[in-house]
């Protein structure tokens, strides 16, 4: 589970693993990197107002032997 915090120009901030006993350390680093370096969010709306917003999602890795 990864938590970030969307702004209401759809920044990213404030990224960090949930579970970070339950994830290998270097997927964990690997998740933060892409969910900080991904495109703006649509920011979250409320009364029609965009607000900020906290946002919890799984990420689910596929690791292969290659």
């Amino acid at each position: 589970m990864v938590s970030s915090l969307v702004d209401t120009s759809g920044n990213i901030s404030e990224v960090q693993i949930l579970n970070p006993e339950e994830v290998q350390r270097k997927l964990a680093a690997e998740t933060v990197r892409v969910v900080k370096e991904g495109p703006k969010w649509l920011p979250a709306t409320q009364n029609g107002k965009k607000v900020i917003y906290r946002q919890k999602q799984s990420v689910t890795w596929q690791v292969s032997a290659e």
